[in-house]
């Protein structure tokens, strides 16, 4: 009897390993020939690099609208400051010339 037991334990453990594990599942599973196995490498080094260029061109095109969103408030901003300096000059010279007037 008890090695009916451990026979069905053993079944069991076998039986969940190979459901985990993928390769498991077939155990027909295909082994790769040297140039199929460089024929994947290949695919899979042309998609990170493609992945990869695609990320650069997305990090490239959102740092060039931060610059240009940056450059447009400072450009706003040293305007801003100019109009100022321009009002506070036109006050500055009109109370010079109310003064020479009275």
């Amino acid at each position: 009897m008890d090695r009916m037991v451990a026979d069905a334990i053993g079944r069991a453990r076998f039986s969940k390993s190979r459901s985990w594990n993928p390769l498991l599942q077939n155990s027909r599973a295909k082994i790769m020939n040297p140039q199929q196995a460089q024929d994947q490498v290949k695919h899979m080094r042309e998609f990170i690099i493609h992945e990869a260029n695609e990320k650069a061109d997305e990090l490239n095109a959102k740092a060039e609208q931060d610059y240009t969103v940056e450059k447009q408030r400072l450009d706003s901003r040293l305007v801003e400051d100019a109009k100022l300096q321009i009002k506070k000059e036109f006050e500055r010279r009109m109370n010079n010339v109310e003064l020479g007037e009275g």
